[in-house]
């Protein structure tokens, strides 16, 4: 907390005052302390000493001076300025001296004497005090002091402390003063003594009561009135003269707008209903809504909408008003508007309804001459007069009407107006006259007046021409001529229309043209009596009137038939013969009744009816095949005579047909199921017998036992075949045509014939747990899924641990067998995959589980494959295990493999005593192998059973040589195809060589179709004895074999021998198929024998040709 002392000077009228002030969190606070006397004495007493020093000179104090007022008035208001001066030092004084008051420069009071100030209490929302921190009130209408331009307000403590706060605010809402007062809260209501000078704060449960002297406001007002402000804004100026030697001059100022008065103008009329002419008073009167004694002057403007209808001066009583005689009919809304002064606003009436009517009318109206004939001329006149006293006559026009048509206008002239009618119809007319009315007068009409129209008399002659005489030919045209006239020599003429009459029947009606009309009698008008008349209808100015009867007869006419046909066609299709009738001497009159059509003579059908052009269409399907004599014969009607067509020839040829080939099922089907392939032969068109005959089937897809002729019943045929070969087939029917039906093809249709599904399960010779070493046999069986009777070949291949993957062919039972004593210790999952022969599809067994326990047996020799047959150069691969060997790391032992006692190849084993042994470049015959297990300082002194291998020897080349002819031979198949050429010698030689020396090449004829061998071929080093070979296929079986006599690898040669430089092609392929030659050696013929003769076709190249 901040302590600081404030000495004040004395003044000549005061004693000095020193006040201890205590500032704390930004408010001043006053406190007494009895318990602090002595202190203040000490205080006194310096304050005492400094102003017996004081110099004679005192500086004035400052005022604070304000000026109070309303902001704005009306004109001629009274309005009261209050300057308010105020000291508000502490330990001040209050001011004394004068106020002189200023408009601007120029001066408007004073010098007026200041007036003490009282403060007052006034009470107001508390929302309406300025907001303190950490403050609050706990009233709703709150008690203010208001004291000398200072508002006070009371605030408590939002924390509720037992603490009184009293702010005072200027009238900008800035804190000038504040004081606390401990022991009081809660401020309800606050009173001024004005004799004791006090103010009480009147709390919850306290009051606290201070001096006006402890509030620091010391303050004296100067109030002056003036009413001669005019209309505008005034800066009013107050100067202080200070008049008490304490206090300095002040001076402020004050901003005042003086408004002009505010208006009311009301309107009125001397009549609210006035005629056109006569004169109307407007009166407005402008009053202040002040009540200001100020009367209105300036301009009062008279409007209708934005048209201005005068104007007129204010008089002293604030009055105006505006007389017109001129204006026009109509209804009227007027307003007046009060332009305002220099103190006045401007202001505008509400609206004035007036109106003017215009003069009432009578009209009358007649007509000259009231009765005519059509064609005359009738006057009509109107008289138009005041219906009331007025200066003015009646102008504008009249328009003649009858009912609301209008007939023409007429001008008034001296009150009349006149019209001539010229076109009046046929009949009583009523007629009135219209007048239209002015701007003075009003419109009105007449009653109505008769006048009648009379018809002109007319008479009428009938003249027919075209005939001969009074008779004419049947299609004959002919025309009726009417001709009207007026009879009584009028020279309007006669319009309207004739009607013409056959005796009853009308005949027609025809327009009136230049007093004639004419109506065209139908060609069809029928053969026999006649008797025309006319009648007359009138029009709107003729009357009606009939000629006299005119007699007629009328002939039959003659016709010609023509024939035509739609040409010639196939039998059962639709001819249309087609007879036109015509009449001969009016081709536009078509013919009706029958025409008979005939086939050299006889009648083709029943008659046929002509239709609306005279033509007769007869359309058939039953004609016969050959050059037919076609006639058509006319048979006459009440109105033709009969005629007949010239004969024409009509040619119908074979009919085409359809050939529609199905196959079931469709799309798809298994090897060796029922495939049924159905015809059907139908007439293209429409009609016809059905076909007959015969259908034959052809196909491709590698089937060659297609049907001969299928014989059609109701034009179907059906073929049924189990024996369709695995593959896609296209099938193609041709009909070889009948009597009346032409040969036609089928388009193809195909069919998929699938393989047989299969199941295959495999199983082992030993179900349990074995040794390594022990030899095992797993057997796959290959069985149809769905029952079928082939039985599947092909071949298995077995997987699983490390059983080699060579694959084995299936017996004749579908089985097939792998043994081997290679599978390494575990467990292994054993796995069959069928590799289907031609009519069966692939398909993989589940999977067995095999256990195979480490060898304890000593030593073992495996050969890792399924059969133990080599081909010459294939590596052949050993497995060896030593039984219950313990593991030593670091004494490895060896493995020595052995032929006869030769060692053949040497390896180390692990620590576990296993080893693989892999040789090449093994010789052709029989081996047997056994296997030795070494190690330092140690052998088990025993050697592993032995293992027979068979090696086979190989074929390294072939060839086929003649005098002029050599071509080299595949060798890498057993079965061996090739086409050969010859010239003049069918005389061969074939050159075999081994891969390997010591080995022999042996030679035998093979019957091509049951495979015997017939004799042997000498051969010597490789190359055979000369072979003469016949046309078609020379068959041999070829063996290599080994040094030892003991394996061999055998080749069957087919050689289609053919003469000449012909090449090989497809139509040697159908040739030699019906042999049915087994090319692959599975002993069936089937697809793939098929397509190893297709390989053999040659190509054509540049060196090559076809003959």
């Amino acid at each position: 907390m901040v302590f600081s002392i404030h000495f004040i000077h004395a003044r000549p009228d005061k004693f000095s005052m020193i006040t201890r002030v205590m500032q704390g969190g930004g408010m001043l606070v006053k406190r007494e302390n009895r318990y602090k006397l002595r202190w203040i004495g000490a205080v006194l007493l310096v304050a005492l000493l400094v102003n017996l020093y004081q110099p004679a000179a005192y500086a004035l104090t400052t005022v604070g001076q304000v000026i109070t007022g309303p902001a704005s008035s009306n004109y001629g208001e009274q309005v009261q300025f209050t300057s308010v001066v105020t000291d508000r030092a502490l330990g001040g004084a209050t001011p004394a001296g004068s106020v002189t008051f200023y408009d601007g420069g120029t001066w408007i009071g004073g010098p007026q004497g200041l007036v003490t100030s009282d403060p007052v209490v006034v009470y107001k929302s508390w929302d309406l005090a300025p907001a303190q921190p950490g403050k609050k009130f706990t009233c709703t209408d709150c008690p203010v002091i208001e004291w000398g331009g200072l508002s006070y307000w009371a605030y408590s403590d939002t924390v509720n402390s037992d603490t009184a706060y009293l702010y005072a605010y200027d009238a900008n809402n800035n804190l000038v003063k504040s004081w606390d007062f401990s022991g009081n809260r809660y401020i309800t209501d606050i009173t001024v003594d004005n004799i004791a000078k006090t103010v009480t704060l009147v709390g919850q449960s306290n009051v606290t009561t201070r001096t006006w002297e402890q509030l620091e406001n010391f303050n004296a007002h100067a109030s002056m009135s003036f009413s001669g402000l005019g209309v505008g804004t005034h800066t009013i100026t107050a100067n202080y003269s200070g008049g008490d030697g304490i206090h300095s001059p002040q001076s402020s100022t004050f901003v005042h707008t003086v408004n002009k008065l505010q208006t009311n103008t009301t309107l009125t009329s001397n009549a609210g209903l006035i005629y056109v002419g006569e004169p109307i008073t407007f009166t407005a009167t402008v009053v202040n809504t002040s009540g200001s004694p100020v009367m209105p002057g300036g301009t009062v403007t008279f409007r209708e909408g934005s048209n201005v209808l005068g104007t007129a001066i204010a008089n002293g009583s604030g009055v105006a008003t505006f007389t017109t005689s001129t204006l026009p009919v109509s209804g009227y809304s007027v307003i007046a508007t009060y332009d305002g002064d220099g103190q006045h606003e401007a202001s505008t009436s509400s609206s004035l309804t007036q109106s003017v009517l215009g003069i009432p009318t009578v009209v009358a109206v007649s007509a000259s001459p009231a009765s005519t004939t059509y064609g005359n001329s009738v006057t009509l006149t109107a008289t138009v007069t005041n219906g009331r006293a007025s200066i003015f006559g009646p102008t504008g026009t009249v328009t003649f009407k009858e009912g609301s048509t209008v007939l023409g206008t007429g001008t008034l002239s001296s009150g009349t107006a006149t019209w001539t009618a010229s076109n009046l119809e046929v009949g009583a007319h009523s007629i009135t006259a219209h007048y239209s009315g002015s701007l003075t007068h009003d419109a009105n009409s007449s009653s109505s007046i008769p006048v009648g129209i009379n018809l002109i008399p007319t008479s009428s002659t009938l003249t027919v021409i075209g005939a001969t005489g009074a008779a004419s030919t049947y299609g004959t045209s002919l025309t009726l001529t009417a001709s009207i006239v007026n009879t009584n020599g009028s020279s309007i003429t006669p319009s309207g229309t004739v009607t013409f009459k056959d005796g009853s029947t009308t005949l027609g009606t025809a327009t009136l043209n230049s007093g004639t009309a004419e109506w065209l009698l139908p060609d069809l008008l029928s053969t026999g009596a006649h008797s025309f008349q006319t009648e007359y209808g009138g029009d709107a100015s003729h009357a009606i009137n009939s000629s006299a009867v005119v007699g007629h007869s009328v002939n039959k006419a003659s016709t010609s038939t023509t024939l035509a046909t739609s040409g010639g066609n196939s039998v059962g299709e639709t001819t249309t013969l087609t007879a036109q009738v015509t009449n001969t001497s009016n081709p536009s009159i078509k013919p009706t009744g029958t025409v008979t059509f005939k086939n050299n003579g006889a009648d083709l059908q029943a008659p046929v009816v002509l239709d609306s052009s005279g033509i007769a269409v007869l359309t058939t399907h039953e004609l016969p095949v050959g050059n037919l004599i076609i006639t058509a014969a006319y048979n006459g009607d009440s109105n033709h005579v009969t005629s007949a067509s010239q004969p024409i020839t009509q040619p119908v040829s074979k009919g085409p047909v359809t050939v529609h080939l199905s196959v079931a099922p469709q799309g798809e089907s298994v090897y060796g199921h029922r495939v049924s392939v159905t015809v059907q032969v139908a007439n293209a068109g429409s009609g016809g017998s059905v076909p007959t005959g015969t259908v034959t089937l052809t196909g491709t897809g590698g089937f060659s036992n297609w049907p001969g002729a299928l014989t059609l019943t109701d034009g179907i045929a059906t073929w049924e075949t189990e024996q369709l070969a695995v593959g896609t087939h296209t099938v193609i029917a041709n009909y070889m045509g009948d009597d009346e039906h032409l040969d036609a093809v089928s388009t193809s249709s195909s069919l998929q014939i699938k393989p047989i599904p299969v199941t295959v399960v495999v199983t082992a010779s030993v179900t349990e747990a074995v040794y390594y070493g022990s030899p095992l046999t797993f057997t796959a069986h290959v069985t149809n899924a769905n029952g079928e009777p082939q039985i599947p070949a092909g071949q298995i291949v077995f997987s699983g641990g490390n059983l080699l993957d060579t694959p084995i062919n299936l017996d004749s039972a579908g089985t097939a067998s792998i043994t081997s004593a290679a599978l390494l210790p575990g467990t292994h999952s054993i796995q069959a995959v069928y590799v289907p022969d031609l009519l069966h599809e692939a398909q993989t067994s589940a999977p067995i589980t095999q256990v195979i326990k480490p060898n304890t047996q000593g030593t073992v020799l495996i050969l890792n494959h399924p059969s133990g047959t080599f081909q010459l150069g294939e590596p052949i691969h050993f497995s060896v295990s030593i039984g219950g060997l313990i593991g030593d790391l670091t004494q490895p032992g060896y493995i020595s493999l052995r032929e006869n006692g030769l060692e053949q190849a040497r390896v180390t084993t692990d620590v576990y005593g296993n080893a693989e042994i892999n040789l090449t470049s093994v010789s052709s015959g029989t081996h047997r192998y056994t296997a030795l297990y070494e190690r330092s300082g140690i052998t088990d002194g025993t050697e592993s059973q032995a293992v027979t291998v068979i090696v086979q020897p190989a074929l390294a080349q072939l060839m086929l040589t003649g005098d002029t002819y050599a071509k080299m031979l595949p060798t890498s198949s057993p079965w061996i195809a090739a086409v050969v050429h010859g010239g003049v010698s069918s005389v061969f030689t074939l050159h075999a060589v081994s891969s390997e020396a010591g080995t022999r090449v042996e030679l035998k004829q093979m019957d091509p179709q049951s495979g015997e061998l017939g004799a042997a071929i000498e051969v010597a080093n490789g190359q055979s004895e000369p072979i003469s070979l016949v046309e078609g296929l020379n068959r041999f079986q070829l063996k290599v074999v080994s040094s030892d006599g003991t394996s061999s690898t055998e080749h069957i040669v087919s050689l289609f021998y053919q003469k000449g430089e012909k090449l090989w092609d497809i139509s040697n392929v159908l040739t030699v198929t019906p042999l049915r030659y087994d090319m692959d050696g599975n002993h069936v013929f089937d697809k793939a024998d098929i397509i190893e003769l297709l390989k053999l076709i040659e190509p054509v190249t540049v060196e090559t040709r076809r003959p």
